[in-house]
């Protein structure tokens, strides 16, 4: 789009009709329009930006006189006068301008003329006191598309905030109207710079090239200040009738969002006008925050060296309602924090395998903060003698998590058509369709320097698919859907338990009520002798009727209880079972497919010997695993017996030999105090137990190897049987556990395992086993990494200890 200059060096020629269909695409709503041209004054470092809107004229008048001009070309003055009095009459009467229109229409002595007056009837016009631009900026930057001067002054390590990137926000203009002048200096200037397009000229021939069409820059009026500088894009000939209605749908969902609403400091002054008229632009309440009934805060940052960088995601959910069913629960806080490994592992998918560590790497630092309403408890609050709508302030400010770029946001995320995180559909498979986007004040803080990889698309419709911004999708419904969604759920069961009475309680307090009724019975005999015409007496041997009848209940529902403690132990081997069965035909699978290939590859193989000593290995250790399932199965499956610890743990090592060597594991097994050490307990969930602490530790030792995020130290598994303590120790080498997370891994469907390798009943089964034998299953401090980091589980047999 640059001014013709002569003979220049061959190169695509593009139609002028292109540039039309270019900017429609890439600028797809009106709201985007507005964004792209106030951005522009933040990219040239203005402090402010005036948005008047002109609407003088229906653009149904416009139009039809418009069809008259294209269909007649001219017409007799008969006519031209009916037209003038046509135009006259559908003046809006109440616009400034409308006196000067009537004029403008009065004097014109054509039919051009008159469509020359309405065309500039209607205006909108951006006007900013930035850095401005020279004549030779305005003629070679302004009037190249895709000019990367803004994602040069980027990369140049410029301190201001800069937007821009694509140069191509000059193409808003087209939305809103056919017809664009520019005027603009710089505080060195002595006169104002100007241009002017009509877009109309650009599709007025289909074969007509870009560089057919004159458009040059020119020196305007001397400027009256001198030291005056800034921009102004006054756009006429619009497109669409503007009315206030119009404007304040997009101050209430574009502009209010233009710049972070939980930040009011770094909030960019909007001065938004209708024909002279404020349209005032929302600003969030204090009275969200005041009244959310839950916070969510997180961040990602990077600790570690520069040539050992560690990926570490933390945050914390807290519960804030305050009502008649939360008092006890408000303020409560529960924090996560994971790293390397733990990342590697939410984030990894068979059919995304570009996005890992070091995606999460290259994405680099953000947080985010979300507000969380339960839509079911919102009431309208007195605020000043006024009434708020709460409903309507969350409805109006939710959406999800709205993303910002230094201060500054990134359309359309957090928007009410976008569920770039997918929300609303996990929410719909969830319990109680909990997190949903209608339920979520929230927002994700990027920077350009610090997250260099997410770019904005060409449309502005969010950022590039890469992934870099599939890690930040990822990462953000990993808080808001595991750790916000399960820490809720949790919340309601504490709520709904809170008052539940245990039947030890409750029978203690029916022996009160029990001895106070009769009491109050004896009382009553004594007043029937005084007064026999009562008749008390029916009535108290129907009282104490009705209170034996809640005593026989009661009493059936303890012993039904009682039953249950012993159904619980079968309900253990049952999850036991199946956990090791799952766990066996994942190893049956792995194992086979090692030997088949093993032999296969054995005649006239060099390594022949070798590869037939792996296809023994899998074999024995697949036979192992059997046999070790064996006491699982068998009809005494659930009778305690005795047996020496020493020998059931060698037992369980030698069934896992192949998958340590296969992942280049090394166990080490040691013991304290007397041999034997013998226990009576149920030998298949002894089995369980520790087969599912040596799974999970070769789990996230393979985690490190492959994606290099391990330390130096060797790959072992520890464990330690230590009579004189009456424990078992069960230690690695991994990545340890946070300790933010050192009771939730025994809760039951708490992983941090992806999809396909854990369900998360494990550690919860094992906890379980270990309480119906009198015993505790904890994760300790002992052998606490330089981290921080938990790695130590202790199973305690004491009660156990023959």
């Amino acid at each position: 789009m640059a001014a013709k200059r002569g003979d220049e060096p061959k190169c695509f020629r593009v139609s002028a009709r292109t540039i039309l269909q270019l900017g429609g695409e890439l600028i797809s709503s009106d709201g985007i329009a507005f964004y792209e041209l106030i951005k522009n004054a933040v990219d040239a470092g203005s402090k402010n930006v005036h948005v008047d809107v002109q609407m003088t004229l229906p653009l149904d008048a416009i139009q039809q006189l418009r069809a008259v001009v294209d269909e007649s070309g001219e017409v007799n003055k008969r006519d031209l006068k009916k037209l003038k009095a046509e135009i006259v009459s559908a003046i809006i009467a109440d616009a400034p301008r409308s006196n000067k229109l009537r004029k403008t229409v009065a004097d014109a002595s054509s039919l051009d003329d008159l469509l020359a007056a309405v065309l500039d009837a209607n205006s909108i016009t951006f006007r900013d006191t930035g850095t401005g631009m020279t004549l030779g900026q305005l003629d070679n930057i302004y009037l190249t598309v895709g000019t990367p001067h803004r994602l040069n002054e980027r990369k140049s390590g410029s301190q201001r905030v800069v937007l821009g990137e694509k140069g191509i926000g000059r193409l808003s203009a087209m939305r809103l109207g056919s017809r664009l002048h520019v005027t603009t200096a710089t505080a060195a200037d002595e006169a104002w710079n100007e241009l002017e397009i009509d877009w109309n000229d650009f599709g007025l021939d289909a074969s007509q090239l870009l560089e057919d069409i004159e458009i040059a820059p020119y020196r305007g009026k001397t400027k009256d200040d001198p030291a005056s500088h800034g921009t102004t894009i006054h756009i006429t000939d619009l497109s669409t009738t503007w009315s206030l209605r119009r404007l304040s749908e997009i101050a209430g969902a574009e502009l209010c969002r233009f710049t972070d609403p939980f930040t009011e400091s770094k909030r960019f002054p909007i001065h938004l006008r209708l024909n002279g008229s404020s349209v005032p632009i929302p600003r969030m309440s204090d009275i969200l925050n005041e009244h959310a009934h839950a916070l969510v805060e997180g961040r990602l940052t990077i600790e570690g060296e520069p040539d050992d960088p560690v990926p570490v995601l933390e945050g914390k959910v807290q519960y804030l309602f305050s009502g008649s069913t939360g008092n006890a629960l408000s303020g409560r806080i529960l924090t996560f924090r994971y790293e390397n490994a733990e990342i590697a592992s939410l984030l990894t998918k068979a059919e995304d395998p570009d996005v890992g560590i070091d995606a999460v790497l290259r994405l680099g630092p953000f947080s985010m903060k979300c507000l969380w309403f339960n839509r079911r408890l919102l009431k309208a609050v007195e605020i000043d003698d006024s009434v708020l709508d709460l409903k309507r302030l969350v409805r109006q400010w939710s959406g999800g998590l709205m993303v910002y770029r230094d201060g500054f946001r990134v359309p359309p995320y957090g928007g009410p058509d976008d569920d770039w995180l997918d929300l609303d559909r996990g929410a719909l498979a969830a319990q109680g369709y909990k997190v949903n986007r209608a339920q979520l004040v929230g927002k994700v803080d990027i920077s350009a320097r610090r997250n260099a990889r997410l770019r904005d698309q060409t449309n502005r419709e969010g950022l590039r698919d890469c992934p870099e911004k599939r890690a930040l999708a990822g990462l953000l419904k990993h808080i808001l859907e595991v750790e916000f969604r399960g820490y809720l759920k949790e919340v309601d069961d504490e709520i709904r338990n809170r008052d539940r009475i245990s039947f030890a309680a409750f029978t203690e307090r029916l022996a009160e009520a029990e001895e106070k009724i009769n009491n109050s019975l004896d009382k009553l005999t004594e007043i029937e002798d005084e007064h026999p015409d009562l008749e008390i007496g029916p009535l108290a041997k129907r009282l104490q009727r009705a209170f034996h009848s809640v005593v026989e209940v009661v009493s059936e529902v303890q012993d039904t209880v009682e039953t249950v403690e012993d159904e619980k132990a079968r309900v253990l081997h049952l999850a036991a079972l199946g956990l090791s069965i799952e766990k066996l035909a994942h190893e049956l699978n792995r194992a086979s497919k090692h030997a088949l290939d093993a032999l296969s590859q054995m005649d006239g193989s060099a390594n022949a010997s070798a590869l037939k000593r792996s296809a023994v290995l899998q074999l024995q250790s697949l036979r192992k695993r059997l046999q070790n399932l064996d006491p699982l199965l068998t009809p005494a499956r659930q009778t305690k017996q005795e047996f020496d610890l020493g020998k059931e743990i060698k037992s369980v090592l030698e069934g896992f030999q192949a998958k340590f060597e296969r992942h280049g594991v090394t166990p080490k097994f040691s013991t304290k105090g007397d041999a034997p050490i013998t226990v009576k307990a149920v030998r298949a969930m002894f089995i369980q137990v520790l087969e599912n602490l040596i799974d999970n530790s070769v789990y996230w030792l393979s985690v490190g190897k492959r994606r290099k995020v391990a330390d130096e130290a060797p790959r072992e598994i520890r464990i330690l049987l230590d009579g004189n303590r009456n424990v078992i120790e069960v230690a690695d080498t991994g990545p340890g556990i946070a300790p933010e997370n050192r009771e939730r891994v025994f809760r039951p469907f708490f992983t941090l395992k992806p999809a396909g390798h854990g369900k998360g009943l494990g550690l919860y089964i094992a906890r379980e086993i270990a309480e119906y034998h009198g015993g505790t299953l904890s994760l300790t401090d002992k052998g606490l990494r330089s981290t921080g980091r938990l790695n130590t589980f202790e199973l305690d047999f004491s009660s156990g200890r023959v």
